[in-house]
């Protein structure tokens, strides 16, 4: 059985500023617009998300509500990982291989350089960050794998397109 992996960043966030806690960045008025409309894309697949794993950062749990509204998705569906917050690519490997085996569609929303690297990972690609795999606020890849979850291992995936949100068609802004 073919699997989809959606791997989001999180939407545009407010800067870090001196002293504050990078855990509680919130969205922008345009992230909170760049997230609906990321999920109202997801919405329109063939393939919607059975499951949804999030970092519990504020910016994240802000993308996630508000791609789950825009999929009519309850939020309780979402399991919040703290792993994800601070991840290097391989960690978020590990997790994915832990997925139930009947599991065929995930979206994991998280946050730069792991999304970016495990992407690289996953299909073989030149580098962290290339430019066909770079993954700006509420950009979206979307890869498939031919093998069960807990086979994950270099270059089993192919990467199917990055969607970057200001690209989308008009309907979906």
């Amino acid at each position: 059985m073919e699997r989809h992996l959606y791997l989001l960043r999180h939407a545009l966030a407010e800067p870090v500023s001196h002293g504050e806690d990078d855990f509680a960045r919130a969205l922008t008025e345009q992230g909170e617009q760049q997230a609906a409309r990321m999920g109202r894309w997801l919405w329109e697949r063939d393939d919607p998300p059975e499951r949804i794993l999030s970092s519990p950062a504020r910016r994240t749990r802000q993308t996630a509500a508000r791609v789950c509204h825009a999929m009519a998705i309850p939020r309780e569906q979402i399991t919040w990982v703290e792993l994800i917050y601070s991840a290097h690519y391989f960690d978020l490997c590990a997790l994915l291989s832990q997925q139930p085996h009947d599991l065929r569609v995930l979206l994991l929303i998280g946050h730069n350089p792991a999304l970016e690297e495990l992407v690289d990972w996953l299909t073989a690609s030149e580098g962290s960050g290339s430019a066909a795999t770079r993954l700006s606020p509420a950009s979206l890849a979307s890869l498939t794998l031919p093998l069960a979850w807990s086979e994950l291992a270099y270059g089993v995936a192919t990467l199917e397109q990055v969607i970057h949100v200001e690209a989308l068609p008009d309907e979906q802004r």
